[in-house]
């Protein structure tokens, strides 16, 4: 490397039209005193005869900005039309030389005048004579279309006066293994309310120049940082060598808390605390906006350090601002597109026409629909919640650094793949044209084989067509000998077309599913994300079976995330139809096609100057949206009985649906790719209700949080009752599903004091779609349940000893949001835990009697007429010990009523016959009701559910009626009956008239067993 004098170092560095890379062998640059600062300095190295002072010489910081207002005169001195930003902030908008930065990013689509200076602060900026950020507004008044403002970091995972802030953030170690009880709560809560004053103060400035009362400020949080070290961790640059631990891993060490997975619990939490503290700050302002960047460094390797991104993290975080500025900014004038169009260089791909005949659909991009809002689903951040489902630390193994996977991964892959075969086809396509033609196949169940409509478009061509399984080369080149198969249309065909979701199942013939087995379909929206690899098995171009599995990212998709992914994985013609799977090889999508990139998503990918650029990603049609299509096509049309036999072998629930998925929900799209996004959309037309026992929760819950946290995610209900908890374990799940999923839920308890050694039962919901609340018992009702079945006012109902109510039944109010219709529906809840004590049957009878008196009470004293109760009543319908509430025209939902249109909702064989719900006369099982329709359904699990409770959640829809107003129900004889209890023979006649109803054949088979042994 030339050495250079000091003087010829500083030419260098004073002349702007030299560029960065030119100067990075003569620097060196170290930790200001701030955590988001660095300083620059001459290397001693390659720079001779530095002044002994020069180190300190502020100067040159200032280079990165000269240069960038240097640039910024120059491009509207010649016109440019590119918008017109003003920045403020601290290292993330601005590092010096050796880090692409956000404003470097941006800067490619905005004209930026930056005022960024690494380690400011807002206290720096308010505290200072003079407010800079003023100067620059009021310089660009006029062009200016947005201020850009960066400088939280310091005040809560970064460095003051170059102390850790963490020090004060954080207890010892010694005093929890909980991420929550080891933060200062009060210490925090100091800082993010100067914080709050800070902002407050810096966007009071600015709005008080009526110029800018209306300009768009946007802030920004941070993404969950990896504290030094982390794994085999390689991050060491020249900046922070040999002090790579300076901002947070020395001050978690200097707190005792070594643990890297603990560490990364705190600062989710921190880090979740400064977005609600930003938050609310931009709630206060509509022309304040929050850039969401959690989930977009998702990696180690995405941090070039403890708190700064790498070029391409930065380059992800620029895209969340690019993201929202589009949308906040004002349309461009006419003819400014076209003109930064025209400075462009021009692609530089070329399409080639395929060599052989392919029946593949010209891709033409979907007809773009509304996007799906938020509070439809529940889920503010997609992105980031689909990273709650990974495993952070197989994730970290996995993914970084040399990319290894577990040896497994090769007999895994090697074993699925094996379900994977050849189509070989002839006769006419779907656009009319004739030939014949190869694609790929997979076996989803031992005879339903899944492919593309462009490659099985009709029955006819599924009759010609012969599946060959095994088409393979041998280590040594020679092909294997194949087994082929026929497909029979006839007995199932499902298909949806080539220019929709372009999938069709088809029955095939024989032992192929016992002999190369089948790969599981899950409905889940989130089983891969963004930067995940995408493997595809498949046959390009009719040959030999092939697998993708370098440089196959998938890559933020290009359009309708709700049914679309796109990855960078090789296919050919003939690879239509093929699996894409995720590195355990599960199944997420159907190949189908490839897709052009934009000049955006080019430079995303770019792979640097030795390789080609990147004009094409491949496309996938999502098993999710299919589902929801097979889930209409059961219900409504042709192929009925094909759809419900595909469903049939469907795993898993949809956390864009809820466990529900489509049951209530009406779509009037054209297509059925629109269809699926008004199914999506649907959410705002119903609530979704669970009652579920997680057992012992509050004494483990440190341990089975995280568990339960994704099984409410997964299954994405608005409102859990949740039995077997406490007030402290219900509060901590509530901050996990927030730190996993970003889901922001509220919790009441039934017994808000009760200790953490107590079980009771509480009640959690999603604030995007319900809003809820505990109330108050009327005083007549609480005296009731907190009867001794030895008082006095007791005796009416039936004696036992003992309290009648071990675990006292809260009661809650819930109201949906508003709708786009305007209509909004609430109720009345009641969760239940009813122990096994000695004589449970009569406190169980005991119960109901009651229930059924104080529910009528409630109704009167809060004015609502609809009310659900449920949850472990610890006893079967059939036994007749709620027959108080079933005599008071409550609707029993259980496994035991499939009568008038209702689903049953436990899955046969039925489990958790213990659980129950039930519902008042106001709501009905009819289409006809006036007020809801309550739908239950009759699907499975995942089995991650049993791993954590021996109970299976109890689960409801209520759905806004859409029919024409009726007539109230007529209101309940509220008064409790005093029904002498069943005998022995009324129940067991009771109960064989329940399992004849909800099993007329399986109960005749079993009558016919018995009959045939002999047994009385």
């Amino acid at each position: 490397m030339e050495t250079i004098t000091y003087e010829e170092f500083l030419e260098r560095w004073n002349n702007l039209d030299l560029p960065d890379a030119a100067l990075r062998a003569y620097v060196l640059l170290e930790p200001g005193d701030s955590a988001f600062s660095v300083e620059v300095r001459p290397n001693p190295e390659t720079v001779t005869g530095i002044p002994r002072l020069e180190s300190a010489m502020g100067f040159l910081n200032n280079r990165s900005r000269r240069k960038r207002q240097r640039d910024f005169e120059s491009a509207l001195r010649r016109g440019d039309p590119r918008p017109v930003l003003v920045s403020e902030g601290d290292s993330w908008f601005q590092f010096p030389l050796l880090v692409e930065d956000v404003i470097d990013h941006l800067g490619k689509e905005y004209l930026i005048w930056s005022l960024g200076a690494a380690g400011d602060t807002v206290e720096n900026m308010i505290d200072s004579d003079s407010a800079e950020y003023m100067a620059g507004l009021d310089a660009q008044a006029g062009r200016v279309q947005a201020f850009l403002l960066s400088a939280a970091g310091n005040d809560v995972i970064g460095a003051k006066d170059g102390t850790p802030v963490l020090l004060s953030l954080l207890h010892n170690g010694t005093r929890s293994s909980l991420p929550e009880k080891l933060i200062n709560k009060a210490e925090l809560g100091r800082v993010t309310e100067k914080l709050k004053a800070s902002y407050r103060k810096v966007i009071a400035t600015v709005r008080a120049d009526p110029r800018f009362a209306a300009l768009p400020i946007v802030i920004h949080g941070y993404d969950y940082p990896f504290a030094f070290p982390f794994g085999n961790d390689t991050r060491r640059p020249i900046w922070v060598f040999n002090n790579q631990d300076k901002w947070l891993g020395s001050a978690f060490e200097a707190k005792g808390i070594a643990d890297p997975e603990l560490r990364r619990d705190i600062l989710h939490i921190l880090i979740d605390a400064l977005y609600d503290c930003l938050g609310e700050v931009a709630a206060e302002d509509s022309h304040v906006h929050l850039v969401n960047v959690r989930g977009t460094l998702a990696k180690r390797t995405d941090w070039v350090d403890e708190i700064h991104g790498t070029d391409e993290g930065f380059a992800r975080v620029a895209k969340k601002f690019d993201t929202l500025l589009k949308h906040v900014l004002p349309p461009p004038s006419p003819g400014v597109e076209a003109a930064v169009m025209a400075q462009s260089p021009a692609s530089t791909a070329t399409e080639l026409a395929p060599a052989k005949f392919t029946p593949d659909p010209a891709r033409t991009r979907f007809k773009q629909v509304a996007p799906v809002p938020e509070r439809a689903t529940g889920i503010p951040d997609p992105e980031r919640f689909g990273l709650g489902f990974t495993d952070r630390t197989r994730f970290e193994a996995i993914v970084e650094d040399d990319e290894s996977v577990p040896f497994c991964f090769l007999s895994k892959g090697h074993e699925v793949g094996q379900a994977v075969a050849r189509i070989s086809t002839h006769g006419t396509t779907w656009d009319g044209k004739s030939g014949s033609w190869h694609g790929t196949g997979f076996l989803v169940a031992p005879n339903i084989l899944l492919t593309n409509a462009h490659v099985l478009n009709d029955t006819a061509t599924a009759s010609a067509a012969t599946v060959e399984f095994g088409y393979e080369e041998c280590p040594g080149g020679e092909v294997k000998a194949v087994s082929s198969y026929k497909l029979d249309p006839n007995r199932l065909f499902v298909s949806s077309p080539p220019l929709d979701l372009d999938y069709t199942f088809v029955w095939i013939e024989g032992d192929a599913g016992a002999r190369f087995g089948h790969i599981q379909l899950w409905r889940g929206s989130f089983i891969a994300v963004d930067r995940h690899p995408a493997h595809v098995i498949h046959h390009p171009e009719g040959k030999p079976k092939r697998a993708s599995l370098r440089r196959n990212d998938i890559v933020t998709s290009l359009g309708m995330p709700e049914v679309l992914v796109h990855y960078t994985s090789d296919t050919m013609y003939g690879s239509s139809g093929a699996p894409v799977m995720r590195d355990d090889w599960r199944l997420f999508a159907l190949h189908h096609a490839f897709e052009k990139v934009d000049d955006e998503m080019r430079r995303k990918l770019d792979r640097g100057k030795d390789s080609p650029p990147i004009s094409f990603v491949n496309e996938g049609i999502k098993i999710s949206a299919i589902a929801i299509d097979l889930d209409m096509r059961a219900r409504n049309g042709p192929n009925q009985q094909s759809a419900a036999e595909v469903l049939r072998h469907m795993g898993g629930s949809d956390s864009r649906t809820g466990f529900f998925g489509t049951l209530g929900r009406e779509a009037k799209g054209e297509s059925a790719f629109e269809r699926v996004v008004d199914t999506y959309r649907g959410g705002e037309q119903d609530i979704d209700v669970a009652f579920w026992n997680i057992e012992w929760f509050n004494r483990d819950f440190a341990n089975k949080k995280k568990d339960v946290a994704r099984v409410i995610a997964d299954l994405n209900l608005d409102i859990w009752a949740l039995e077997e908890t406490s007030p402290e374990a219900t509060e901590a799940l509530v901050a996990e599903l927030k730190r996993s999923f970003q889901m922001e839920f509220e919790f009441a308890a039934s017994e808000p004091g009760a200790p953490g050694g107590r079980q009771t039962t509480a009640v959690i919901w999603n604030k995007m779609t319900v809003t809820g609340e505990r109330l108050d018992w009327p005083a007549e009702a609480d005296r009731l349940l907190r009867l001794d079945s030895r008082d006095p006012e007791a005796q009416p109902f039936e004696a036992v000893e003992g309290k009648i109510f071990n675990r006292y039944p809260g009661l809650f109010r819930f109201t949906s949001t508003e709708t786009q219709s305007g209509k909004t529906f609430d109720f009345l809840l009641v969760p239940l835990h009813l122990k096994a004590l000695a004589e449970g049957a009569k406190r169980r009878r005991m119960a109901a009697n009651i229930l059924a008196e104080v529910i009528g009470k409630a109704m009167d004293a809060h004015g609502e007429a609809d009310v659900l109760i449920g949850g472990d009543t610890n006893a079967e319908l059939g036994s007749g010990q709620f027959q108080g509430l079933l005599d008071a025209r409550f609707t029993a939902l259980s496994a035991a009523d499939e009568r008038d249109g209702a689903f049953t909702y436990l899955k046969r064989p039925y489990q958790s016959l213990i659980d129950s719900i039930f519902a008042s006369p106001g709501m009905t099982q009819s289409l006809d009701s006036q007020d809801f329709i309550i739908i239950a359904a009759d699907r499975t699990y995942p089995n991650f559910v049993t791993q954590v409770s021996d109970h299976r959640p109890v689960m409801v829809r209520l759905s806004l009626g859409e029919a024409p107003s009726l007539p109230r129900p007529r209101e309940p004889d509220r008064r409790v009956p005093r029904k002498q209890p069943e005998t022995p023979d009324e129940a067991l006649l009771r109960d064989f008239a329940d399992r004849f109803r909800a099993d007329p054949d399986g109960t005749l088979r079993k009558l016919a067993d018995i009959w045939d042994s002999g047994e009385t």
